[in-house]
């Protein structure tokens, strides 16, 4: 469960700074963060909704410290 959250905290962030998953520089290590948790939720049988659940809980842990969080999820909320 650690490595499921530590995954998505650090990849939640990567999206507040604009990063998208790619091929290239920070987008790969974006890819591979979401990938090897994506594969840990699995084995602990979490199949679905995996981002949708944990995300939300990781930007209101966060969004004192870090404001920036709240102002990317009302952008991303948007569109």
């Amino acid at each position: 469960m650690r490595v499921v959250a530590d995954h998505l905290r650090a990849a939640t962030f990567l999206a507040v700074d604009g990063i998208v998953p790619s091929n290239k520089e920070q987008g790969y290590v974006m890819r591979r963060l979401l990938r090897r948790a994506i594969r840990f939720a699995f084995d602990l049988g979490i199949e679905q909704n995996l981002c949708s659940e944990i995300v939300p809980i990781i930007t209101s842990l966060y969004q004192d410290s870090f404001p920036e969080i709240n102002e990317a999820k009302i952008e991303l909320l948007m569109y």
